[in-house]
């Protein structure tokens, strides 16, 4: 009502009271409730007519009441190929206004965020409920089962991992673990004897004997009867989660997932766009003789104070650059300023001029000679580095090329799957 008085200018011109728009939220959610399944039924159909490889499935009982369902849009499917070998599944979620229990797959992308993997709805958390839902999923991945699953200690859903996924490797995640920690053993005992032998026993291990050993000593010790098999594999918590699935129908549901799924996503196109551009320089020059251009390299969008202009003076003729900065004659390493400049002349291949043998991986492999003159020379030419930065230039040089156009962005894509092939 406030929200209305400032738009309208003032109460007596909002035109109803705040009964009434309680009485209207009340008959708009009573009118939707007789098909709110049904809705959310045709809202799968509208997706799977908008795109083809959107998966869903749907359970009801003898009366026809809904059950389970899950769906899987194509987005979530192509990531699942990408980054789909570990995954975590979790029910610890409100429930929605039917008492159907929220079970989202998540997975992590190459940037650390949160995605996911495909949602459900489930009745109860029983194994045949899990069953149901595992079997889903995994028919929408196209029969590819993870490598690694993250759950809670849910025993029916372990039994169901066992029979769905029985060649993944099932661990409990440490989140959930911690949280159980000071219910056993109290807040102080936990504190005082307990968090840091436990962090050195999951953290500090080196060997998966060391952590069966170190976890035993620790359960006996704390009387802890739960092992936990841990090993020595964890997964970042995901953060996304969805608060709204509380007390909403499916409707409200679909509308707020959606704009949370968008978000999300929203989040990783930013992150790729960081991370292509978080070479933000931009070279700006002019010719001084035939041989010698003069460039003044700046940063975009100047973050600290520090960041300044640097000038880079580039011969053409030995294919050199010096900057201004004297990093590369400081430390041996070019600046990024001069990196910039071999770009923006299309240098594809770092000049070896700038490849300092004693910061390669393999510095102490060379040619040795003792003092009779006898010498054990590999040929370090061709090390792995000077071949990876090699490739990354010239890969570099095509993205920018390529991405220019759509023609250019079609014809780099085919030949990359023609080299690939090739390798």
């Amino acid at each position: 009502m406030a929200v209305l008085s400032a738009q309208l200018g003032g109460y007596e011109n909002i035109g109803c009271t705040e009964k009434d728009l309680t009485n209207y939220e009340r008959d708009k959610r009573q009118k939707s409730k007789g098909r709110d399944a049904q809705m959310l039924y045709e809202h799968f159909e509208e997706m799977k007519e908008l795109h083809l490889t959107f998966e869903y499935e749907v359970k009801v009982d003898e009366e026809n009441s809904l059950l389970h369902c899950f769906w899987a849009d194509h987005i979530a499917r192509q990531s699942y190929k990408y980054f789909g070998d570990v995954i975590v599944f979790d029910t610890t979620y409100n429930t929605n206004r039917y008492g159907l229990i929220f079970a989202p797959f998540m997975g992590v992308n190459h940037h650390g965020q949160s995605i996911t993997l495909g949602c459900g709805f489930i009745h109860d958390e029983t194994t045949e409920s899990f069953i149901w839902l595992f079997e889903s999923w995994r028919k929408a991945m196209q029969g590819e089962s993870p490598k690694a699953i993250i759950t809670d200690q849910d025993p029916a859903m372990t039994k169901a991992i066992s029979i769905v996924f029985s060649n993944t490797f099932h661990r409990y995640c440490i989140w959930h673990i911690m949280q159980k920690v000071p219910e056993k053993l109290g807040a102080i005992a936990h504190r005082d004897e307990f968090i840091r032998p436990f962090n050195d026993c999951v953290w500090n291990s080196q060997t998966s004997e060391d952590f069966e050993d170190s976890w035993e000593k620790l359960m006996t010790e704390n009387g802890l009867e739960d092992n936990v098999w841990l090993n020595s594999i964890y997964a970042v918590r995901h953060k996304w989660i969805p608060a709204f699935v509380r007390h909403v129908f499916f409707a409200d549901f679909i509308v707020r997932f959606d704009r949370a799924l968008a978000r999300q996503r929203h989040n990783e196109l930013a992150a790729d766009h960081e991370t292509i551009s978080r070479l933000d320089y931009v070279a700006e020059g002019e010719r001084e003789n035939d041989d010698i251009y003069v460039y003044n390299v700046f940063k975009v969008a100047r973050l600290e104070e520090n960041d300044c202009d640097r000038v880079v003076r580039y011969e053409v003729s030995k294919k050199h650059a010096d900057c201004s900065c004297l990093k590369f004659q400081f430390k041996g390493i070019p600046c990024r300023h001069i990196l910039c400049v071999l770009r923006r002349v299309r240098i594809p291949i770092l000049p070896e001029y700038y490849i300092l043998k004693r910061w390669i991986r393999y510095a102490r492999v060379g040619s040795i000679h003792d003092n009779d003159e006898v010498a054990i020379k590999p040929d370090c030419d061709d090390s792995i580095s000077l071949c990876h930065s090699n490739l990354s230039q010239i890969c570099r040089l095509l993205v920018d090329e390529g991405s220019s156009s759509k023609q250019g962005y079609l014809l780099a894509k085919e030949r990359l799957y023609d080299i690939l092939r090739d390798v």
